[in-house]
């Protein structure tokens, strides 16, 4: 077995893995979470390594207790669809009202769902980007 084909497998196992797991929390957290109307009230402009502006709204909500919390999303972005003092459907945990998401299927289940599926592209390279397993041997007679 080549050193290519294990680096694949490697690949492979580890991307689906940490995806499966990333979905796996993301699910958890939407079935114990509570959903709510909340108000982004603002953008933060960053710049990443590779010099782009990247985007993290913040957002504010009011729990059960009708306490109000201030976050700001985990995940930044080049754009962001949001228009400070727009409305979005936020998720956040009962126990920890600090552990806040959008409601979104772009920010909860695609990027884990990428994952898992350029894993699955690793395991197809495994597969099909080699040759015939046996070579052919050529008999003269």
């Amino acid at each position: 077995m080549s050193t290519r084909m294990i680096l694949l497998g490697v690949l492979g196992t580890s991307l689906v893995a940490v995806g499966t797991i990333w979905l796996s929390c993301n699910a958890w957290f939407v079935l114990h979470a509570v959903r709510v109307e909340g108000t982004v009230t603002g953008l933060r402009g960053e710049t990443d390594s590779e010099g782009r502006a990247i985007y993290y709204p913040f957002y504010s909500f009011e729990d059960r207790a009708h306490s109000r919390h201030r976050h700001r999303s985990g995940l930044g972005w080049n754009y962001w669809n949001h228009k400070v003092g727009e409305k979005v459907l936020l998720l956040y945990d009962p126990e920890r009202p600090d552990r806040s998401r959008v409601d979104s299927f772009g920010l909860l289940w695609l990027p884990p769902l990428c994952v898992i599926g350029l894993g699955i592209g690793f395991f197809c390279a495994l597969r099909y980007g080699r040759g015939p397993d046996v070579e052919e041997s050529s008999e003269e007679g």
